[in-house]
């Protein structure tokens, strides 16, 4: 794949500004969301099925080591095969083995097939991110990623709605949705642009071998903040493991563990694009590290004990960072992307951040179990760290980045091309 433009200006078709393959992939990811009931339904699946915690443990484990799998392979692919057919085989792949699962109900079936789909399922957002890297206007691609996120959870939301409804009446059938909103997904995506192909493989022909193996292992930079990215996510998903249990402990009941959800989804869905228009202007190392810190505060400020007012504050915080981190560290990954390399620069990132999210929580709630204020200490102390870590990696990586460099609109290439007439 290419880099992204470097104006204003896009060379494919528009809707009121956005790019036709951004559309079609944001419009694909909504209708896996509303139907991605295996995401959302795994564990009452199985206990439909008659499996027992243990055999539901084990299986969970599988699926999230696939899924971190699937994540970082789709960029691979994606390079190779061009994001078009990636996305497509994610997609129907998504599609046949809701079907496999729902018809094959053994123990070893149902861990197999779910482990498969969780490899196609957490393929697709990588590539996603990949076309919107190589398609949105380079002065709009951070809000574009913003706009790709708030549809994917607006989808997530109505996804869980629609799938609590039939799940209550309907638990064996239920993979039939996620089959079929998988199958329309796909059918969509055949209308993205076949120039999306053209361009990956011209840019693949122009690396040499050589070159092609040391696209990731030859840019530490980019990795390392990768893995800062991952511990972040580490930290910003103790949300699902140790602040329940705190919450609860407290006397406050499920009931107020699920208003913070809540909130922290309307906020998501409600103010990251907006947020995104203003954050845009200002660069990106900036913008990366305070969003950590916003999250390892979020969790760091629940050493207070919790209260109506920390936990008002926590919410705000953890969910300011998670607007400010995640289109924020796709558009880094974009920029610093070689020609012909944007779906791996996208899997990596994607594979960090699933791998954090997994081991977080988990994590989490065995520091709880060894002191109920150590996730929260462990969070402030590990956040000194990450922050400064991603200022100064994100602020040296972009600053010799060819595209940063050649996007003087942009804060960052604003910053190189003045650091070069110095």
């Amino acid at each position: 794949m290419t880099g992204a433009p470097t104006t204003g200006e896009t060379p494919y078709r528009t809707v009121r500004g956005v790019p036709t393959p951004i559309l079609i992939v944001a419009a694909s990811a909504f209708l896996n969301r509303v139907g991605g009931f295996f995401t959302l339904f795994l564990a009452l699946i199985l206990s439909s099925r008659g499996f027992g915690p243990g055999q539901i443990t084990t299986a969970l484990a599988v699926v999230a080591g696939t899924g971190m799998a699937g994540a970082g392979l789709s960029g691979w692919t994606a390079d190779r095969l061009g994001p078009r057919r990636t996305l497509a085989l994610c997609t129907l792949s998504t599609a046949v083995l809701s079907l496999a699962l729902t018809a094959l109900t053994g123990f070893t079936a149902s861990v197999i097939l779910a482990a498969l789909l969780s490899m196609a399922v957490q393929g697709f957002t990588p590539v996603a991110q990949a076309v919107i890297s190589v398609t949105a206007p380079a002065d709009r691609r951070l809000t574009m990623f913003a706009g790709f996120r708030t549809t994917f959870n607006v989808g997530a939301a109505l996804g869980g709605l629609l799938g609590g409804l039939w799940a209550e009446s309907h638990m064996d059938t239920l993979l039939l949705g996620n089959a079929i909103a998988a199958f329309a997904s796909t059918l969509m995506l055949l209308a993205l642009p076949s120039t999306l192909q053209e361009r990956a493989a011209e840019s693949e022909s122009g690396t040499s071998g050589h070159q092609e193996k040391r696209v990731l292992s030859g840019d530490p930079l980019f990795m390392a903040f990768c893995v800062l990215s991952g511990i972040t996510a580490v930290v910003y998903s103790m949300h699902l493991g140790p602040l329940p249990l705190a919450v609860t402990d407290a006397g406050y009941g499920a009931r107020t563990y699920g208003i913070m959800l809540t909130a922290n989804a309307v906020m998501v869905m409600c103010c990251e694009v907006p947020v995104s228009l203003v954050m845009r202007r200002i660069p990106s190392h900036v913008v990366a590290a305070l969003g950590s810190a916003c999250v390892v505060s979020g969790m760091a400020v629940l050493a207070l004990g919790p209260n109506w007012t920390v936990i008002i504050v926590s919410v705000v915080l953890w969910t300011t960072g998670e607007m400010l981190v995640a289109p924020t560290s796709s558009d880094i990954s974009a920029k610093a992307a070689p020609p012909g390399a944007v779906g791996r620069y996208q899997s990596f990132l994607g594979f960090c951040q699933t791998t954090g999210m997994s081991v977080g929580p988990a994590l989490g709630v065995f520091l709880y179990g060894v002191h109920a204020d150590l996730p929260w200490w462990s969070a402030g102390v590990a956040g000194v760290g990450i922050v400064a870590g991603i200022y100064f990696l994100v602020r040296a990586r972009l600053s010799h980045s060819p595209t940063a460099t050649a996007d003087p609109d942009t804060p960052d290439g604003a910053r190189v091309a003045r650091g070069a007439t110095e």
